[in-house]
């Protein structure tokens, strides 16, 4: 994590470090040198540790370079009000060394998603006079999250994570219950290649989501003590969208309505400076579309290469991540290309769109997710995680 406090001091000196360029120099250099040493000389420690480790310290490589070099620090602005009752003004960063700089600073560095920074419009806060979620419903949202993400992830270290063996042996009972006859090294290929990718990321969605839901509550109870309260549910909207758009054919969807909103502005500011300038139209949006996600694949690669220490693992992850975006790219041309077929049959349209996405959804998941399984090192990590077992003790008091 020292990745991390190098991006703190550098937000937090950068007005300094602007004056002393050698210094600035250092800090820089040392920011990327520190998230390659999380990668190759991680902590001895567990897979979830070692991979957090690196994994973090390459994404806030990621964020240094979003905020040091892509924006101008001096320019962003916070929304900030001195009372419930008066209106939200855009403040620039203190410039002077205090209590207030660290505050804003450290806003900057824990928000990926800018909300109340001036340079996310969709994020803005309310107005004065709108309508502001009470603080009751805002509690008892945050705890039935937080309650239903750690029953979702504690059941999959029940059965995906510590006892992988037992799933594989139900699933062979239910598919000879059905007169499916695979052999038990069979069923239990097939559910570590095809089922274990998906509960995965379920269970990384509930982990990040709870921690989103959990510190929305310790924040809410601090406000809530203030001396003057004001409305903060504002300040956390949905860290993911709806489950449901796991269920659609189209990656573009999974990808852009689960996941991409938590880290689509560092990916795109660190993409767009890396394509060429003279690029326009849909060249540049297919290029930096390319490199977002390879750039992606970068970060889970440092997590894999930091757990398992093998190179080759660590760029089948690159590969991964870019085939999906390939992917992603082949199910639009061919919507394109079915809609200008079939402009004028809406029913027949739809159908041969889901159905040409479907082909490239499964053939996308055949090929490429016994990589995720094999090579991200996530499910060892994931199953690292320490919990209390509710599932496991609810089992055992049924018997």
């Amino acid at each position: 994590m020292i990745t991390i406090l190098l991006v703190a001091a550098a937000l937090f000196l950068h007005e300094h470090l602007i004056q002393h360029p050698p210094l600035k120099h250092i800090v820089y250099i040392a920011i990327p040198s520190s998230a390659l040493h999380a990668t190759l000389s991680p902590p001895d420690a567990s897979p979830f540790i070692k991979y957090a480790n690196a994994f973090l310290s390459v994404a806030y490589v990621i964020r240094a370079v979003e905020l040091l070099l892509v924006y101008d620090l001096r320019q962003l602005k916070r929304a900030e009000r001195t009372s419930p009752s008066t209106p939200y003004i855009w403040h620039p960063i203190p410039r002077t060394l205090g209590l207030d700089r660290i505050r804003y600073t450290s806003d900057l560095l824990i928000n990926p998603r800018g909300i109340g920074w001036s340079y996310v419009p969709a994020y803005s806060p309310p107005q004065p006079d709108s309508n502001n979620v009470g603080t009751r419903a805002f509690f008892l949202k945050h705890l039935l999250k937080l309650f239903t993400t750690y029953l979702l992830f504690d059941l999959h270290q029940a059965t995906f994570g510590h006892n992988f063996p037992s799933v594989a042996v139900a699933i062979h009972s239910a598919t000879s219950r059905v007169s499916i006859q695979l052999t038990p090294a069979t069923t239990a290929d097939l559910a570590r290649h095809y089922l274990l990718g998906p509960a995965c990321w379920l269970a990384a969605y509930a982990f990040i989501d709870g921690c989103h839901a959990l510190v929305a509550l310790v924040h809410g109870v601090l406000l809530a003590a203030a001396p003057a309260p004001e409305p903060w549910a504002w300040m956390y909207p949905p860290l993911f969208r709806s489950p449901r758009a796991m269920l659609t054919c189209r990656l573009r969807d999974i990808w852009g309505r689960m996941w991409h909103d938590l880290c689509r502005r560092p990916l795109l500011a660190t993409s767009l400076p890396l394509v060429p300038g003279g690029m326009s139209g849909p060249a540049k949006r297919l290029l930096v579309l390319l490199v977002s996600f390879a750039v992606s694949g970068c970060v889970h690669a440092a997590g894999a290469y930091a757990v398992s220490g093998g190179a080759y693992g660590a760029g089948v992850m690159v590969v991964f991540f870019v085939v999906m975006a390939g992917c992603i790219v082949l199910q639009e041309v061919l919507a394109l290309g079915v809609q200008r077929a079939l402009g004028g049959c809406g029913c027949v349209r739809g159908m041969v769109r889901w159905c040409c996405d479907a082909v490239v959804l499964v053939g996308w998941a055949y090929w490429t997710c016994p990589w995720f399984i094999r090579y991200s090192m996530m499910p060892e990590a994931i199953a690292s995680v320490p919990v209390l077992d509710i599932w496991g003790r609810m089992y055992n008091l049924s018997y």
